[in-house]
């Protein structure tokens, strides 16, 4: 993904919430359940890039979409299919930014 130095500690920040959200603090946990070794997701975390691919791949195994990881938007965390990851991502959302009914998204059921 290309992205200015701003854009790239903002994605760094969402992954890393996004990991602390399904798993913890365990980044070992988070890498297994993406499949590639603990080092790589380590050095993501400390900003060396996230590709399109590995985005793609977070998305689908933890049901947040890309629009979310790559812009930050929070109203795409609504169609989080795993109620208690949504809710700690909400949790950790600006006060401006968390999503309601009156927002008009539907929560999409498993």
């Amino acid at each position: 993904m290309v992205s200015t130095s701003r854009e790239a500690q903002q994605i760094t920040r969402r992954i890393k919430r996004l990991r602390q959200a399904v798993v913890g603090d365990n980044q070992a946990a988070f890498a297994r359940l993406l499949g590639i070794e603990e080092n790589r997701w380590n050095n993501i975390e400390r900003g060396s890039g996230l590709s399109m691919k590995l985005a793609m791949l977070i998305c689908k195994k933890t049901g947040v979409p890309v629009s979310w990881i790559t812009h930050g938007d929070e109203r795409f965390l609504a169609f989080v299919k795993d109620d208690a990851v949504r809710q700690r991502l909400l949790a950790e959302a600006a006060p401006s930014r968390r999503v309601t009914p009156a927002d008009g998204v539907r929560v999409m059921s498993k």
